[in-house]
């Protein structure tokens, strides 16, 4: 999760691993910093207590599913508990996601502060695929409410737009475009959607068609029933670049 990027887990596992890395409990340590790196340490203060208090709780340990009880719980793995050790629990913070399947009244996001923009494909509880973005939200930011589970930033305000809307607009991409527009105060923005196209052979076929990268990308989604142009998709590339900004 770089600062306003496009994936939330990698850049999790990246921050949350560096916070956690060599700390003592109630210390303070200096750093170096970048807009969009943490170079080392951190100047919050680290309470150890509060980080096992954490890790030892029923929610923080329900994220692992019963069937994975004997793995690794993911938390532990990117230092959740070691963030909330300093305080960081996602408060103040917004997590954009672009999906599918969303629903308000879960238990876990039910008193979550949650901007939409335009129309939601809600989840139906009858797949995994059918409630994606909701699955999504709540390991991104599932209340720490004492009941059920948690996820990686309790605290966090979310923004949502559903991937497979178009919002009245005639392309996607310009639909995709307006949403990432629109999420431009979060810190993140999720994407876990796509098409079965590798990167390798759109490649190929942008330098054997001579193809400008917005016009492959555009084509690979058109053939995959999401109508695209050349403009949206070059609309869509402006967008998540300004996002990165």
């Amino acid at each position: 999760m770089i600062t306003n990027t496009l994936i939330i887990v990698f850049m999790t596992v990246f921050l949350l691993g560096s916070l956690g890395g060599g700390s003592s409990s109630n210390s303070t340590t200096s750093i170096c910093s970048t807009s969009n790196v943490l170079c080392s340490g951190t100047s919050l203060t680290y309470n150890s207590s509060n980080a096992s208090t954490q890790a030892a709780t029923t929610e923080f340990q329900n994220l692992n599913y019963s069937s994975a009880a004997s793995s690794q719980n993911p938390l532990e793995v990117i230092n959740a508990h070691k963030a909330y050790g300093y305080g960081l629990t996602g408060s103040g913070k917004t997590i954009a996601i672009l999906d599918a399947g969303f629903s308000t009244s879960h238990d876990e996001l039910d008193s979550k502060t949650i901007t939409q923009y335009g129309t939601q494909t809600a989840a139906t509880g009858e797949t995994n695929t059918a409630d994606h973005g909701l699955i999504v939200s709540s390991v991104a930011a599932g209340e720490d409410d004492g009941t059920g589970m948690q996820g990686v930033a309790p605290g966090a305000s979310l923004h949502w737009a559903s991937y497979n809307q178009r919002n009245g607009n005639t392309y996607y991409p310009t639909h995709w475009a307006n949403s990432t527009d629109n999420a431009s105060s979060a810190v993140v923005q999720n994407n876990s959607w796509g098409i079965n196209y590798q990167i390798d052979s759109l490649q190929s076929d942008i330098s054997s068609n001579s193809w400008t990268n917005a016009y492959g990308i555009a084509q690979k989604f058109h053939s995959s029933g999401y109508t695209a142009n050349e403009a949206s998709a070059n609309a869509y590339i402006t967008a998540l670049n300004n996002f990165q900004d």
